[in-house]
């Protein structure tokens, strides 16, 4: 029966939810790498020499490593992202992320002119800026633009508020501010993509529900009749094009209405579950179970290759309603009428060879019911039970 726990629906869509939020981190990361690298070249070369070279090289040593670390984590994702489930890939960009922050917070340390105040709020404004172009690509997941926020402005923070002067104490003042309201920034924006995603997701979700209803029985799960010919009309097609048979078999309930009469609807509606399920099994996958309604079924057999085969997988049939079917209450034996008509020979055409079977279908009931034959032939093959 097809039905959507809302409980279980709902987790399902705040995982799809957090799973998205973390892979457009990583569809935005190459533009992140990218530009840093880009920052970084132009930051060092208007420091180049105003600090030592070696502090410049040391810096550069552990950007670059960072930098790598998150390329290959990026370009790993990318060619093989079923390796680990989403969110242990998140904590691993989460993690770089951090580290790329303490690269750029580290400038305070080696890329600091000590001799210069503009340099020094220069390298300021660099962090800032740094920051704010990564809101684009970090705020729809707060975690990942706190990690990255707080290691590259905290260390400039600290280190103005202890130059002398009232100016660097305000700069700092004016950082932390700035760190504050960027996190609030990043709080709205993962809200309103939470809530954009989750939108999308829940009306996605609504959509296969009503497909499904649409194309679905809803008691047995089984395509219904428009999926039923749809699928006969392009086995036919096929059929003609490679020349084999296609095989239409009909099957109706003898016993429905008194199980329905005696053990009640409950019991009637396992019966029906338990013989789509009983024909599900006995055929391939290439086959069609469907239910038309009320308690007749239809089975549509592609690629067939001759009649013969058409008779192996009606006895498989014949021998799967040999076993009973638990009703909760009780346990019974089908007792089906079946009737089967086969392409080319009994018909060309999808309605022929429907109404076909449902021929043989009937003269099977007249007969006793609880049987089996092909239009055409006087004989009825009784079911494995009888």
């Amino acid at each position: 029966m097809i039905r959507i726990a809302p409980q279980r629906a709902s987790g399902a869509v705040e995982a799809r939810v957090e799973d998205e939020r973390i892979r457009q981190l990583f569809r935005l990361g190459p533009v992140s790498v990218s530009t840093s690298v880009v920052v970084a070249a132009l930051l060092t070369s208007l420091v180049y020499s105003k600090v030592p070279v070696l502090s410049i090289a040391y810096w550069w040593a552990f950007f670059l490593l960072v930098q790598a670390a998150r390329a290959a984590m990026l370009i790993a994702y990318r060619r093989r992202p079923e390796l680990a489930p989403t969110r242990t890939w998140g904590n691993v960009y989460f993690a770089l992320t951090f580290l790329s922050g303490c690269s750029w917070g580290l400038t305070i340390l080696w890329l600091y002119p000590q001799g210069s105040i503009a340099y020094q709020f220069f390298d300021v404004l660099v962090c800032m800026g740094m920051s704010a172009g990564a809101a684009q690509a970090l705020s729809g997941v707060t975690i990942a633009y706190a990690l990255f926020l707080l290691p590259t402005m905290l260390p400039s923070a600290v280190r103005m508020m202890t130059q002398p002067g009232e100016l660097p104490h305000v700069t700092a003042i004016c950082a932390l501010v700035y760190c504050a309201a960027m996190l609030l920034v990043a709080r709205t924006n993962q809200r309103l993509l939470s809530s954009s995603l989750r939108l999308q997701f829940v009306n996605l979700e609504l959509a296969q529900e009503l497909e499904a209803l649409a194309t679905r029985d809803v008691l047995t799960g089984l395509p219904n009749r428009l999926i039923l010919a749809e699928r006969l009309t392009t086995a036919l097609r096929r059929a003609a094009r490679a020349i084999h048979d296609v095989a239409v078999i009909f099957v109706d309930c003898d016993d429905f209405k008194r199980i329905n009469d005696t053990l009640g609807h409950a019991s009637g509606d396992r019966y029906l579950q338990g013989i789509a399920c009983a024909l599900q099994s006995a055929v391939r996958e290439v086959d069609t179970v469907a239910r038309l309604g009320g308690d007749e079924f239809i089975v549509l057999l592609e690629r067939c290759g001759d009649k013969a085969t058409v008779q192996q997988i009606v006895d498989r049939i014949r021998k799967r309603m040999a076993v009973e079917i638990d009703l909760g209450t009780k346990r019974v034996l089908p007792h089906l009428s079946i009737g089967v008509s086969c392409y080319p020979g009994d018909g060309t055409d999808g309605e022929t060879l429907i109404r076909q079977a449902d021929e043989a279908m009937y003269s099977v009931k007249r007969s006793g019911g609880n049987g089996v034959r092909f239009f055409g032939e006087a004989s009825v093959l009784l079911l494995e039970h009888a």
